[in-house]
């Protein structure tokens, strides 16, 4: 570790972080053939994805060289992404699916998911990616992340942590080679389910402050984590995709029987989501001053969204899961009947009721509240963005173990989720989720065994 160079954090001013925009490519040929750059090469990915995709109202079945694939889902995501180091997609990546799959499952079409409908759509190859995660006393799995960011152009990124146990993680951080690299800001109130939006807001606060007023001009990404996640795309394939709708927020939105209604109204609901979003700048700052400042001491008041405050709303939910996407975008109105359909720029359509997750999901991680059957449970989610799909082949491969389902208990005895963990991954392991559309994963056990997970990861 001491023999390699650091990465550098932000550290170009203004218009020299930046390069001339270009122009978005005409069409998806286009594009597959400008990414892979021969034809023959273009032509085995459309043979692979672009014939057999019927989409309907951003609903797709997918199917691929006439064989069932889950993966097909994923495979166009993937090229689109730049991934597995920018070569054709090969015939062997689609048909890998498990054969006990459904022949073909719908998925949101993922052409619709992640482009930022209604915000201007010129491309930024130089985006800014700020990096803001929260941990309880230690950042598991360093050299990973060093691996990661020692791949990023100088000025193109920040990382700002969070911790419960700060002085702890000060320790960890001088410990691991990552002072001076990660920012360490000072601790908020945080509990688990309880509020979570504290150490959000303090990490928001710290990334746009205002020594940070340089890159008031620069396209920005800010990018949710926990001390659970990891990376599993090279950086410059990550900064490539959210460069391609520099001004679109990711949300990963539950399926609408997980939103909240208010008491007093069933019409009126909280559209709840995975906490681990992706903010464009004027979002990441509408977040920030519309709640108040956090306090070291005690949890958050939450300013009311349309005179409505979180305990308006009746059942059990999380406050980190509902309230930045309504302080941000604001409620749902599902008053005029069935199927109701609201446009939230920068997000596009959300629909109402939807049994499946709508925006865009950048993390892969399996959650679930209740396990009568975990297997049927995971089969009846297939269409969960591919989510199912490759936790079934990480638990089929041998060279890889995942744990679960497994009880996540706060610390403090607030409360738990029944979450997947990932204890081991192999190159079996660790090529399926590089060949993911996801950017993130989560959730790695701290002491998990990941040889050779950089080199084939970030190559």
């Amino acid at each position: 570790r001491a023999s390699r160079p650091s990465p550098t954090p932000s550290g170009c001013a203004g218009s020299s972080c930046r390069a001339p925009r270009t122009q978005p490519r005409g069409g998806m040929a286009e594009l597959l053939s400008g990414l892979v750059g021969d034809d023959e090469e273009a032509r085995m990915i459309k043979e692979a994805n672009g014939e057999d995709v019927a989409c309907d109202r951003g609903r797709c079945t997918w199917r691929a060289l006439g064989r069932p694939a889950a993966l097909a889902s994923a495979a166009v995501v993937l090229v689109l992404a730049g991934a597995l180091s920018l070569r054709p997609l090969r015939a062997d990546d689609v048909r890998e699916a498990p054969r006990d799959l459904m022949d073909a499952f719908e998925v949101p079409d993922p052409s619709l998911q992640c482009d930022g409908q209604g915000r201007p759509d010129t491309p930024e190859p130089f985006m800014h990616l700020s990096f803001l995660m929260m941990a309880m006393n230690r950042m598991p799995h360093a050299d990973i992340w060093l691996d990661f960011l020692i791949g990023a152009p100088p000025g193109s990124w920040a990382f700002y942590l969070h911790c419960k146990n700060a002085t702890s993680c000060a320790e960890g951080l001088e410990e691991s080679g990552l002072r001076g690299v990660v920012t360490l800001v000072p601790s908020v109130y945080s509990a688990w389910c309880e509020d979570l939006v504290s150490p959000m807001l303090q990490l928001l606060k710290y990334a746009l402050r205002p020594q940070a007023k340089d890159f008031r001009d620069v396209r920005s990404k800010f990018i949710f984590l926990s001390a659970e996640h990891l990376p599993i795309k090279p950086f410059r394939v990550m900064r490539y995709v959210l460069g391609r709708h520099p001004d679109a927020t990711d949300f990963c939105a539950y399926p609408s029987k997980q939103w909240v209604t208010a008491r007093e109204d069933n019409t009126t609901l909280q559209i709840t989501g995975s906490q681990w979003i992706i903010l464009s700048r004027m979002d990441a700052e509408t977040l920030s001053k519309a709640l108040p400042e956090p306090r070291e001491s005690e949890n958050i008041s939450v300013s009311p969204v349309e005179g409505l405050r979180p305990s308006d709303f009746k059942g059990w939910f999380c406050i980190d899961e509902m309230v930045p996407f309504s302080q941000i975008f604001g409620l749902f109105h599902a008053d005029r009947g069935a199927n109701e359909s609201t446009f939230k720029l920068g997000i596009g359509n959300v629909t109402y009721p939807a049994d499946y997750e709508q925006g865009c999901c950048r993390s892969w991680v399996w959650v679930q509240a209740a396990m009568p059957s975990p297997e049927r449970y995971i089969e009846s989610r297939a269409w969960a963005s591919g989510t199912a799909d490759i936790l079934l082949r990480l638990l089929s491969v041998q060279d890889s173990s995942v744990r679960g389902p497994a009880t996540h208990v706060d610390p403090d005895g607030g409360g738990g989720e029944i979450v997947y963990v990932i204890e081991k991954l192999g190159p079996q392991g660790v090529r399926i989720l590089r060949n993911s559309p996801f950017l993130f994963a989560r959730k790695f056990d701290h002491n998990a065994s990941l040889p050779g997970y950089a080199a084939t990861m970030f190559s």
